[in-house]
């Protein structure tokens, strides 16, 4: 038998499927790490304010320093509003990343 647990462990069990798209950006970077990562539900458009949106923050030595949401708090924000089409029209603020760009 397999290491998960099951309702007849005691434990709560229920198969959830979720179903998200992903989209990426790599902005001008060419080495194949993504600057920018999207979540959305699966039949959403680009220009629907429900993404979830990210900017990945790099070093010089190209090492991840930070990740934070679009926004302008300190961390951004999570909560599914902002538009994917939004990003490419360069229309979205980040938050800044000590040691990163």
């Amino acid at each position: 038998m397999g290491g998960g647990r099951s309702r007849h462990d005691g434990y709560p069990f229920e198969i959830i499927e979720v179903f998200f798209q992903t989209r990426i950006n790599y902005g001008t970077r060419s080495d194949g790490q993504a600057v920018y990562q999207g979540w959305a539900p699966a039949d959403a458009l680009e220009s629907d304010p429900v993404w979830i949106i990210k900017k990945n923050y790099y070093d010089t030595s190209n090492q991840m320093v930070g990740s934070v949401f679009a926004g302008t708090s300190t961390i951004g924000d999570a909560t599914p509003k902002w538009k994917w089409s939004d990003l490419l029209a360069a229309s979205l603020t980040f938050p800044s990343v000590t040691g990163g760009s």
